[in-house]
């Protein structure tokens, strides 16, 4: 069971997860793994705690259930900051933890712990910065890996609103990639990434940006996640985080991966789902 199956679960079927002691279950394997990534080990469980406390989906203190997790965490964040070579989907996954730690802390949490937390991801954002900074627009894995970038931080600048951190590498990059379309040049990217890309313009609400994009993002997305990106990008564009999927596409493997995306990098994320032939539920998930 990865952390995409457990955050399904919680988000469609809170009451019965919480009878099954799912989190515990998932926590018991996770812990002495020794496993450190976000779907399958600390990072993941540790976001999960703090994104499940955040939205009230567990009752808990949170900083004090995670006080281990944290400390270990703290180390591998050294660690990872002291690599010469940069991994952005790995330091990806170290901002996304610490972006929740941040965003889920109420006004009694640590200060030492918030300072801690600040600190590891400004250390992370500048690794980041540097790979934007040497970014090679000729690569298509790189550009995508650049898009990734620029939505997480676009959910910062909207969350945590330190955007100065990154700002001068995030509007670098959008405008060069803006600079490339526009001259005619070959910029091999992905339909799915232009989507993701626009969202992130979106979000960020830069309307002059939006418009320069907009001509070259897919109007009818083919594949189910450029279909699922498409709702995203339909719903900012109503200046909501709506999305609707029948509750069979929200639980198969692309689904329950979609959400995760999802509620990671969209701020007021909500689901609506069909529950049966004339039921829906909305579900506020971030």
């Amino acid at each position: 069971m990865v952390i995409s199956d457990i955050l399904f679960k919680y988000t469609f079927y809170n009451e019965e997860v919480g009878k099954e002691n799912l989190l515990d279950n998932w926590a018991s394997i996770v812990v002495p793994s020794g496993k450190y990534g976000f779907e399958d080990g600390l990072l993941g469980l540790g976001w999960l705690v703090a994104y499940l406390g955040k939205v009230g989906k567990i009752d808990c203190d949170v900083d004090e259930v995670l006080e281990d997790i944290d400390d270990m965490i703290y180390k591998l964040t050294i660690k990872e900051h002291l690599q010469i070579e940069i991994c952005p989907k790995r330091i990806l996954d170290f901002v996304t933890f610490y972006q929740m730690r941040l965003y889920s802390k109420g006004n009694r949490a640590s200060s030492h712990r918030k300072f801690v937390h600040f600190e590891c991801l400004k250390l992370l954002v500048e690794k980041l910065n540097q790979y934007l900074l040497n970014l090679d627009y000729s690569s298509r894995p790189a550009v995508e890996n650049g898009i990734e970038i620029i939505l997480k931080f676009s959910l910062i600048a909207k969350v945590n609103g330190n955007e100065g951190t990154f700002e001068t590498y995030f509007y670098s990059f959008i405008e060069q990639v803006l600079e490339v379309l526009d001259s005619g040049r070959p910029l091999d990217i992905a339909s799915l990434s232009l989507l993701k890309l626009y969202c992130a313009i979106k979000q960020y609400e830069h309307p002059y940006w939006e418009k320069k994009l907009k001509p070259f993002v897919p109007k009818n997305p083919i594949s189910k996640k450029e279909i699922y990106w498409g709702k995203v990008r339909d719903s900012l564009e109503k200046n909501n985080s709506e999305i609707f999927l029948p509750l069979n596409q929200w639980g198969d493997t692309e689904g329950r991966s979609f959400l995760l995306d999802y509620v990671t990098n969209i701020k007021g994320a909500e689901v609506i789902y069909e529950k049966n032939s004339s039921e829906y539920y909305h579900t506020t998930i971030q």
